[in-house]
């Protein structure tokens, strides 16, 4: 099952796996249960409980899967746009509003399976 969202929840049973394909600067938010998130080529893995955020900061695959037997996760996905990161300028500023004109913004893509 294919997901294409900009505000989302996403609930998985243990038995699942959510696989996401252009996500960087989404927010991924645990409702409840626990999450288990990495990023494809990042040794980093990131735990949220409920309450907890992760901001993607990478064009890599991202994988999230739930580590609770019993509880099924709830992970809110937001594809805003990062709100800490200051705006670009002189030529990255031009070349931004460029691309808006011809390239639509995309939102990330889930596959879960």
């Amino acid at each position: 099952m294919f997901i294409k969202t900009l505000d989302s929840q996403l609930p998985l049973t243990i038995s699942r796996l959510a696989r996401l394909e252009g996500a960087r600067n989404t927010r991924l938010t645990c409702v409840s249960g626990l999450a288990w998130i990495t990023t494809d080529g990042d040794l980093r893995d990131i735990v949220l409980e409920p309450g907890q955020a992760h901001v993607v900061d990478s064009d890599a695959p991202v994988i999230v899967f739930p580590l609770r037997a019993g509880r099924p996760l709830a992970l809110r996905i937001d594809a805003a746009p990062a709100r800490n990161a200051p705006p670009p300028r002189g030529f990255a500023a031009v070349a931004g509003r460029l691309r808006s004109l011809f390239v639509p913004a995309r939102a990330p893509v889930i596959a879960v399976a």
